[in-house]
C-alpha cells in the first residue's frame, strides 16, 4: 500500500469534482491514486466518501464487496471479495473475483 495514501489525501486533491456522476468521478479516483499503487477497499471506499461520490442501491452493494484496489501504470484490477451479480440501472452484470481494466482519461480539445 502507498505510504500515507487514505481519505485525507484523496480529499486535499484539487482535481476531483465532488459531488459529480459516479463515473466521472470514480475515473478521476483511479486516476488520481498513482502510477503504482494497492489500496484496501475500506480506503478506497472512504476515498469515494470523501469525494461525496453517492454509492446507492446496487452500485453500494458492489462497492462493499470490493477487498482491494491495485493500479499499475493506466491498469486498474479490483479484486472483490466473491463474485458479485446484481442489476444496475435496469441492467443485469456479473463482475468475477477479479477485475481488470484500463483507466484513460477523456482528453477534451478546445477548438
Amino acid at each position: 500500500m502507498q505510504p500515507g495514501f487514505g481519505r485525507a489525501h484523496v480529499a486535499k486533491l484539487p482535481h476531483l469534482e465532488r459531488g459529480g456522476d459516479p463515473i466521472s468521478v470514480a475515473t478521476q479516483l483511479f486516476s488520481a491514486l498513482g502510477e503504482n499503487v494497492t489500496v484496501s477497499g475500506s480506503t478506497f471506499r472512504g476515498a469515494l466518501a470523501a469525494c461525496a461520490v453517492p454509492v446507492v442501491g446496487s452500485l453500494s452493494d458492489v462497492v462493499s464487496k470490493i477487498e482491494e484496489v491495485a493500479k499499475l501504470g493506466n491498469r486498474v484490477t479490483l479484486t472483490n471479495v466473491q463474485e458479485i451479480q446484481s442489476v444496475l440501472n435496469g441492467k443485469h452484470f456479473r463482475l468475477k473475483a477479479e477485475v481488470t481494466f484500463n483507466v484513460v482519461e477523456e482528453v477534451v480539445f478546445q477548438r
